[in-house]
């Protein structure tokens, strides 16, 4: 085996994770407690449904909810209960980002004041309260129409972004235990698509994609990526992020969840 390719090899291993890729397939009949994107949420009996606490008179939209009896185990993630995850549904240009409306319109916000991450841990299948979810304008939601989620278990390795420097320092420290590395060789082999691209895609835990940050330095916890595919559109064909630490996800505590979104 040549060099580059054990290099390859070792590093893949090294730098692996667990995720479960999400697939979206848009369908009008599914059940509140099924996981989707967007559509009718589960609302558990003496529920208080979220509303904006910058404008407390406009109730949240539900954008993605997660079954975890649904979806094959994650270490540290919940094995039962409903994720929920809303946002401000009239914010077509913020989509709910708290961090976006502080920077641009220089306002004070709570943490979750435009979106909102609601665990229910416990489910009840005979609790359907859908007709008590608060009457909504229509909107220009990141959603375009409800989708069904599936979930399948893979492993990738952290993505190659150019110029990168951690990543061409922790790959030239395999490298160079077995030869001298030829800079030019090695720039061809980090922009290999077959080798270190990996499809963006909707996914729970692993390495994030983003333009600005492959991960490498973000010990928080992928809790879910969104990206703009599947009749989904984020800003323009934006992803987006929803992150948490790893004693909160364990203790399961998602009041301190961060979201962000960026475009390409």
């Amino acid at each position: 085996m040549d060099i580059l390719k054990k290099t390859i090899e070792e590093f893949k291993q090294k730098y692996q994770r667990e995720y479960i890729e999400l697939s979206a397939d848009p369908d009008d009949d599914m059940t509140v407690y099924q996981s989707k994107f967007g559509g009718v949420p589960y609302l558990p009996d003496n529920f208080e449904y979220p509303f904006s606490r910058l404008y407390p008179d406009k109730p949240l939209m539900l954008l993605a909810q997660i079954n975890f009896e649904e979806m094959p185990s994650l270490e540290d993630f919940p094995e039962k209960g409903i994720l929920q995850i809303y946002i401000a549904p009239e914010d077509d240009r913020f989509f709910g980002c708290d961090d976006r409306i502080r920077h641009f319109e220089q306002k004070e916000l709570e943490n979750q004041s435009e979106y909102r991450i609601i665990y229910h841990e416990n489910i009840d299948y005979s609790a359907d309260n859908s007709d008590s979810i608060p009457k909504m304008n229509p909107c220009d939601f990141p959603v375009s129409e409800p989708a069904k989620i599936s979930f399948e278990k893979k492993i990738g390795c952290i993505p190659y972004k150019y110029d990168d420097e951690n990543f061409e320092e922790a790959f030239l420290e395999i490298y160079n235990q077995y030869s001298v590395a030829d800079e030019t060789e090695l720039e061809n082999i980090f922009c290999a698509e077959d080798v270190f691209f990996e499809h963006v895609r909707h996914k729970i835990g692993g390495y994030q994609n983003d333009v600005w940050d492959a991960g490498w330095n973000n010990t928080d916890v992928l809790l879910l990526q969104i990206v703009s595919r599947d009749g989904i559109q984020i800003g323009d064909d934006g992803i987006a992020h929803f992150k948490i630490t790893r004693d909160d996800l364990r203790s399961r505590n998602f009041s301190n969840v961060k979201y962000s979104w960026e475009c390409y």
